[in-house]
């Protein structure tokens, strides 16, 4: 069957309605936003960073899946490309097999249009996209996962992703509540935290918005990265809009002079599957000079926990971020989210050699979405 790939407007609306009713039992639990708007990057005169929405019809017209298409400016060594990142692709090939083409039809219309491509998050390497894309392929690895208990007694009545039975329920929240969890948390964090007090005259403020501060962080830090998204003022007010009030920014200085920002969020769960009603804490993104991020980082750090956080998570690739982590006690934990690079874009990047100066965080691709 010829399938077509064209852009998703009002007048698919109601095929998509429909298409969302066909795959609704899905062991996925996937769906296609109904709505042809785009909420977070729609396309603006002058922009270089901004989404488009696609569907697949068949012969009928009936839409059969459908894809969005971040492009974004990255600096890759010493050069601004804008490439593509490809988010929430879908196919009915995960109900009915006779559709199971769809996906490399997705994946390839997408290549055409940027064949600088990339993919990230996606559930981890066991799932139904990694897993095609792996076969195709495209270079793939997980970003890892860091996180600190900062109040174990919550922890442990309230991670759900542990807690999967009545036995372990009642193991953990015994756990919890005899202080075994307590002091068995605190003593391993301390044994694996070297401690590494910040620089003095360190100041942290909470900002309502980037602003010139941001480009010069950006101007004296991007040297110091072979793969990172562009993080100036006008594409940080982009990624993280100042209406989305749940976004903190952090600003840390030295007396005068700009270290480098934090954004972090401190979001109190509600029955959330893996994190129950914790506050839970997450570092999001940051950017600084290498020699700064101890100093960034630790007041990201802080400042979650000053502000009542009961565990700290974040993932993050860039090798002097993993060593702040590590050294301050973080346990590292399975990493669903996964970076995937085309081809084409793997070439360029050389991934084969090293990756340790890939700055790729929860910033990059679908953003902070569930925490």
């Amino acid at each position: 069957m010829k399938y077509r790939v064209v852009p998703y407007t009002h007048k698919e609306r109601a095929k998509v309605r429909l298409f969302n009713s066909r795959i609704k039992q899905s062991p996925l639990k996937a769906q296609m936003r109904e709505s042809p708007e785009l909420r977070w990057f729609p396309k603006v005169k002058g922009s270089t960073l901004y989404q488009e929405r696609y569907v697949v019809l068949d012969k009928h017209d009936e839409v059969r899946g459908g894809y969005m298409l971040k492009f974004q400016d990255f600096k890759i060594c010493d050069r601004i490309v804008n490439i593509g990142d490809i988010q929430q692709p879908i196919s009915e090939g995960i109900v009915n097999k006779k559709y199971v083409v769809i996906a490399q039809k997705v994946i390839a219309d997408a290549l055409k249009r940027s064949p600088f491509l990339y993919g990230l998050g996606m559930g981890g390497l066991d799932q139904p996209l990694p897993k095609l894309l792996d076969v195709l392929g495209w270079h793939l690895f997980p970003v890892p996962f860091y996180f600190k208990v900062i109040h174990p007694v919550s922890f442990f009545n309230n991670i759900e992703v542990l807690r999967k039975n009545k036995i372990r329920k009642i193991l953990f929240s015994v756990i919890a509540y005899s202080g075994l969890g307590y002091f068995g948390i605190k003593l391993v964090q301390f044994i694996k935290s070297k401690r590494l007090p910040p620089s003095s005259d360190i100041s942290c403020s909470e900002e309502t918005c980037f602003s010139e501060w941001a480009d010069t962080i950006w101007e004296e830090s991007k040297g110091y990265f072979d793969f990172i998204a562009v993080r100036d003022a006008k594409s940080l007010s982009l990624m993280y809009p100042k209406e989305k009030q749940r976004y903190i920014i952090l600003l840390i200085k030295k007396n005068q002079d700009y270290l480098g920002w934090a954004l972090v969020l401190n979001t109190k769960m509600k029955g959330h599957k893996q994190f129950g009603n914790m506050k839970v804490g997450t570092i999001v993104d940051y950017l600084c000079k290498p020699c700064n991020t101890k100093n960034v980082l630790f007041c990201a750090q802080r400042w979650l926990i000053a502000n009542g956080a009961d565990v700290i998570v974040t993932n993050q690739n860039y090798c002097f971020a993993k060593e702040f982590f590590i050294s301050r006690g973080y346990f590292s934990g399975p990493s669903n989210f996964i970076f995937a690079s085309s081809k084409s874009l793997s070439e360029v990047l050389n991934v084969q050699d090293d990756v340790s100066r890939f700055h790729i965080n929860r910033g990059d691709g679908d953003g902070p979405i569930n925490l």
